[in-house]
């Protein structure tokens, strides 16, 4: 403890070397948060981003009046030229398909198909490589 004389009224040296080293580590801290909100903000807004544009494109795929072929596909966002798209048609069975007509789904429109359609959106973050992906299954009667 200082003992001060009178009439001697304020702060010692020291006093205010501990009072700033305290704000420091107070203010530091609170640009650590604010620094990593913002980051977070940042990926939610490319991850919400990113899906809007595999449902768009999905939904194109899905309301083409087209037959779905088995393939893939890949291509840019012509709005979004960060994001890119790649898309896999394959024929869906399942474990439990066998070779009747009955099971086969073929009645007398034709034959019915499913198919797993799954769309993936890619985008780069900073160093790291961000992907959302979609996929649904799509039953379609195909006339032979």
């Amino acid at each position: 403890m200082l003992f001060r004389g009178k009439g001697e009224n304020g702060f010692t040296l020291i006093e205010i070397l501990v009072a700033v080293t305290v704000l420091a580590i107070a203010v530091a801290s609170i640009f650590r948060v604010f620094g990593g909100s913002l980051r977070t903000v940042t990926n939610a807004e490319g991850y919400a981003r990113a899906s809007v544009l595999a449902e768009a494109k999905m939904n194109e795929f899905l309301m083409t009046g087209a037959a779905l072929q088995p393939g893939r596909e890949s291509g840019i966002f012509p709005d979004n030229k960060d994001y890119r798209w790649e898309s896999e048609v394959e024929e869906y069975f399942r474990e439990t398909d066998t070779n009747s007509d009955e099971e086969a789904g073929i009645n007398e429109l034709g034959r019915i198909a499913t198919y797993r359609l799954s769309v993936s959106v890619n985008w780069d973050e900073g160093s790291s490589l961000r992907t959302v992906d979609l996929a649904t299954l799509k039953t379609v009667v195909e006339v032979e």
